[in-house]
């Protein structure tokens, strides 16, 4: 049941890009850079925040106030920690470590509009989909790695400011909150991202 929830969340918001250009409305698409800090079972394994992140997003106006919208993000955390302890299962293993962890949230969003068509747009919205989570531990001639398939809720507040009839800059903060999965918790982190998004 939950393979299946997973494929049809991947499935929607693999096509809702292509259903909503086949609608009445503004529709945009573009790029963001994204700046991340850990919260939660993120930070217990990197508590240092991350610069490097990317989303592809879009959002279709289905009214005046009301949008559908999808994520495509990637972020990357990393640390190294001297002297350090690892314990995985029967297996301890004391050096320097190399930790990484690569997220890669896909979401379907709702989005509630302030503002009025083609001005300023205020904006709160949800996501809901999968966050496909990556992690790796380096001690020496070791490489530990775990993944897993996160169930997703990802709240935003954000804003499209106009800078020409077809561009938007956009920018938002999101937390992005991943229900426990196999080998790993619970997952999340906040992210803050600019960019800018097209009428195609």
């Amino acid at each position: 049941m939950k393979m299946r929830l997973k494929h049809i969340i991947i499935s929607l918001t693999l096509l809702l890009p292509v259903m909503t250009f086949a609608q009445d409305g503004y529709t945009y698409q573009g790029l963001s850079y994204s700046m991340s800090v850990p919260t939660g079972g993120t930070q217990d394994y990197i508590d240092a925040g991350s610069y490097r992140g990317i989303n592809y997003e879009g959002l279709h106006e289905l009214t005046p106030k009301l949008a559908v919208g999808w994520l495509f993000g990637w972020n990357v955390f990393n640390i190294e920690l001297r002297n350090e302890t690892y314990v995985n299962d029967n297996v301890t293993i004391t050096g320097n470590q190399f930790r990484y962890q690569n997220e890669f949230p896909m979401l379907v969003r709702g989005m509630y509009m302030f503002g009025a068509q083609g001005g300023f747009r205020p904006y709160l919205g949800v996501g809901m989909g999968v966050i496909y989570n990556v992690r790796r531990t380096d001690i020496g001639l070791y490489s530990l790695k775990t993944d897993a398939w996160h169930f997703s809720v990802s709240p935003e507040l954000g804003i499209l400011i106009p800078v020409g009839e077809s561009t938007r800059i956009s920018a938002s903060v999101r937390y992005n909150y991943g229900v426990k999965a196999r080998d790993l918790g619970q997952q999340s982190y906040i992210s803050f991202n600019l960019g800018f998004v097209l009428v195609p």
